[in-house]
């Protein structure tokens, strides 16, 4: 199977130092891949150079063969960042369609193909009863389905979401994920997902990057993560349990105490 995301030798520097050092990883078709770590290890600065807003001092990204670059178009990669709420009160079903418009959403004139990509990709988060509410009107929950639906809606074959969990309550947290990891296999999107939230993310994960200051580990959860891993990369005492889920073996941690 030919990986959608291609990661190699990635490492990025500011003036005082490194980083992001020496990456290596791809992601598959309806693969969901979640990068963790303590903050402060570069995950975001990871995620930035997927989506080419920043230039890796050495290495490069691929998606579906690309070479990404500074400042490129996004073509094939759909972004979700944390929702927040919006100041002009737009209908959901405008909102999604910016994302199909693009920078010139405002002045761009729709089309009836537009209108019913929109209606789709609402229909597939659980939000086409909404879809004439203003924006600034739905729950914390509804506002982060309407972000990855407007991801959604120009069928990228990459999704990048930035700690698609905060701010949410379990409940809510819980919903975008399952909706998130239906999207993703039913439409054979590759996944990366930005997380502090490990255990509820990895139920849904396919496959892990955990960043460490000087080092990184990656593969799927049930074959990197264990003890000695939770506490070099997250600095906690921890155990890991095993478990069956929709035929899949995953992993949780359990945390018995922080370590200094």
């Amino acid at each position: 199977m030919t990986p959608v995301l291609r990661v190699e030798s990635l490492t990025f520097g500011y003036d005082g130092g490194t980083l992001v050092k020496d990456l290596t990883f791809e992601v598959g078709p309806g693969e969901i891949l979640a990068v963790m770590g303590r903050n402060g290890v570069g995950k975001t600065t990871l995620i930035r150079c997927i989506l080419g807003m920043k230039e890796p001092t050495s290495g490069h990204c691929t998606v579906s063969g690309r070479t990404v670059s500074r400042n490129m178009t996004l073509d094939g990669i759909g972004y979700v960042p944390q929702a927040r709420s919006l100041v002009f009160p737009y209908a959901v079903r405008d909102f999604v369609m910016f994302g199909r418009l693009g920078s010139g959403s405002i002045f761009a004139s729709p089309s009836d193909e537009d209108y019913a990509r929109a209606d789709e990709c609402l229909a597939d988060v659980g939000l086409s009863e909404f879809k004439d509410r203003p924006i600034d009107r739905l729950s914390g929950g509804q506002l982060q389905l309407a972000y990855l639906a407007k991801a959604l809606v120009n069928e990228p074959t990459l999704l990048v979401l930035d700690e698609p969990e905060s701010h949410l309550d379990l409940h809510n947290e819980m919903m975008i994920l399952d909706v998130l990891r239906h999207v993703v296999k039913e439409r054979s999107i590759a996944c990366v997902i930005n997380t502090h939230h490990v255990n509820s993310t990895l139920k849904i994960a396919d496959s892990c990057l955990i960043i460490g200051k000087d080092a990184y580990v990656s593969g799927r959860p049930s074959e990197v993560i264990d003890e000695d891993v939770i506490r070099e990369f997250f600095g906690v005492d921890g155990r890991i349990v095993h478990y069956e889920l929709d035929g899949i073996t995953r992993s949780e941690v359990v945390v018995l105490s922080h370590t200094l």
